[in-house]
């Protein structure tokens, strides 16, 4: 998280130019000022030779012409049309963009999506669409363009989560505990003393109780980046707050507090009226099975008439399994 838009947003496009890699770079955030923000380094970078002494003495002399949020840079090793660099908001108008005669070849979507906008299914359509309608629709005809989509995973059907798991895009989901310890009940134990409030130094007693037992504590655990961000500091941030935590650290967009069930381990199984076939091909008779219908009594608004909201048929069989067998909501 720390380092995604420093690669992608500011060392890849100077690469970009020095090399004549691309002819027209677009910048997409998800409110101008982000993108703004973002081009405007560059343009700092290309224009400032005191900030980035060596640069321009392997690579320069640049030259720059246009304003700080669309500008083309020139360059020696450059090719001689130069790169175009623009600052684009969700929304704006993409399509048909040039720069002499080329379209956009690299659009870079950094926080494209924004906290607020993901929380309607209405909005989040409407973010999915400005990218498969206008960004992948911008690029020139028959070369095709890159597009990079680097952000936080917001929520569990936003634009990034759904190209996190489409077969057309490639692309990685980093976390800052990528396995977490083997003997959790140690760290329990330190949670006990981290958040005991009648210690007046409980953080300093539970650090210490993780250092005299940090071999074992460790044994199992990987993190990201060790030298930006410590497991014994992620494993505070994870106790403060594991919404946030999930969220921002992890790519998990999952209140743990508010989630009855996790939808990822669901697997589908068949009824045939008599028989539940599960999805490693085990039968189960219903008959065996605990059967539950559940009612919810709200009325709908969006008819007159008084009617259920909800009913769900659901069935447990006698190992433990629960199946829906059948559920309408509206």
């Amino acid at each position: 998280g720390g380092a995604k838009s420093t690669v992608r947003s500011f060392l890849e496009p100077i690469h970009d130019v020095v090399y004549g890699l691309e002819a027209y770079i677009a910048i997409i955030s998800t409110t101008y000022n982000l993108a703004e923000d973002l081009v405007a380094d560059l343009y700092g970078v290309f224009t400032d030779p005191e900030a980035y002494p060596e640069l321009h003495q392997i690579w320069g002399p640049f030259t720059v012409t246009g304003t700080k949020t669309d500008f083309v840079v020139n360059c020696p090793t450059g090719e001689e049309i130069g790169t175009r660099i623009k600052a684009f908001s969700q929304g704006s108008t993409i399509r048909g963009q040039k720069h002499r005669g080329i379209r956009i070849t690299k659009a870079i979507l950094d926080d494209y999506e924004h906290q607020i906008r993901v929380r309607s299914p209405i909005q989040r359509e409407k973010t999915d669409e400005f990218l498969t309608k206008d960004v992948e629709k911008a690029g020139p005809t028959g070369r095709g363009m890159l597009i990079w989509l680097v952000g936080t995973v917001l929520h569990a059907d936003s634009t990034l989560a759904r190209r996190l798991k489409s077969a057309a895009w490639s692309s990685t989901k980093w976390r800052a505990i990528i396995s977490w310890p083997s003997n959790m009940g140690m760290w329990a134990a330190a949670r006990e003393l981290w958040a005991d409030l009648s210690d007046p130094d409980r953080v300093a007693t539970a650090e210490a109780f993780y250092l005299a037992n940090k071999a074992v504590m460790d044994a199992g655990a990987e993190v990201l980046w060790p030298e930006s961000e410590s497991l014994w500091d992620l494993m505070q941030q994870w106790w403060e707050n594991a919404a946030a935590f999930n969220s921002e650290k992890q790519n998990e967009p999952v209140d743990p507090t508010r989630q009855v069930y996790d939808p990822d381990t669901f697997r589908r199984c068949k009824f045939d009226g008599v028989h539940i076939t599960t999805s490693t091909g085990r039968k189960v008779r219903v008959r065996d099975c605990k059967l539950a219908l559940w009612l919810d009594p709200r009325a709908s608004r969006e008819i007159e008439r008084n009617d259920y909201a909800a009913i769900a048929l659901v069935a447990r069989d006698p190992v433990g399994y629960v199946y829906v067998l059948a559920c309408d909501m509206k």
